[in-house]
C-alpha cells in the first residue's frame, strides 16, 4: 500500500494492477493484511463481491443489480452482500454510489468536494497548470475520459467525438 498524497481522509492506496490472477491475488493478499472492515462495491465494480469476501471484509455493501445501456448486471453471489441497496436508473452512478454510504447510516447530503487538505504552495501550482490550459480561453473547460479497458464499459468513440463537437459548438468549450 502506498501513501495517499497526503489526503487526510485516505489511509492508503491499494493498486489493482492489470487483473490479472496473479495480481487479484496479490489484492486480495494485501487487503487482508491491511484489515478490511468495510468493502464498498461501486456500481462501476459489479462482481467484485468475491474479493470482499477473500479480503475478510466484517461489512459488503452493494447492489444486488445494475442496470447498464446494454442491459443488467447482476450479483452472482447476492446472498453475501451485508447491506444491499437497489440501484435507481434514473439517479447517475454517483448519487446512486452515494446511496451506498447512505446505506451504511452516513447522513450524506452535500457530497461536494473537500480541497482543504491541499496546502497553499500546492494550490497556487494547480491554478499555474490550469491557467496555462485555459490561457485565452473564456468557454467552459471539459475534460473527457473516453478510455476503458472493459469492453462492458465502453462507450462508441463517434459519442464521444459527437459530444465533443456540440460542446465546442453550443458553448464554445475547450476540451
Amino acid at each position: 500500500m502506498r501513501q495517499s498524497g497526503g489526503v487526510p481522509f485516505i489511509n492508503g492506496i491499494v493498486e489493482v494492477g492489470k487483473g490479472s490472477f496473479r495480481d487479484k491475488l496479490r489484492l486480495v493478499g494485501q487487503l487482508r493484511k491491511n484489515g478490511v472492515d468495510i468493502f464498498i462495491v461501486s456500481s462501476q465494480d459489479q462482481g467484485r463481491v468475491p474479493r470482499a469476501i477473500f479480503s475478510g471484509a466484517k461489512v459488503i455493501v452493494a447492489f444486488d443489480k445494475v442496470k447498464r445501456y446494454k442491459g443488467e448486471a447482476k450479483e452472482k453471489l447476492r446472498p453475501l452482500i451485508s447491506i444491499s441497496v437497489k440501484y435507481e436508473p434514473d439517479l447517475s452512478d454517483a448519487e446512486n454510489n452515494l446511496r451506498l454510504i447512505q446505506a451504511l447510516g452516513d447522513d450524506v447530503r452535500d457530497p461536494g468536494t473537500r480541497f482543504d487538505w491541499i496546502e497553499e504552495g500546492e494550490k497556487e501550482a494547480i491554478n499555474r497548470e490550469l491557467d496555462s490550459v485555459i490561457s485565452g480561453h473564456n468557454g467552459p473547460l471539459v475534460v473527457l475520459s473516453p478510455g476503458t479497458n472493459r469492453p462492458s464499459r465502453a462507450w462508441p468513440p463517434q459519442n464521444f467525438t459527437e459530444v465533443a463537437v456540440k460542446l465546442n459548438t453550443m458553448y464554445g468549450a475547450k476540451l
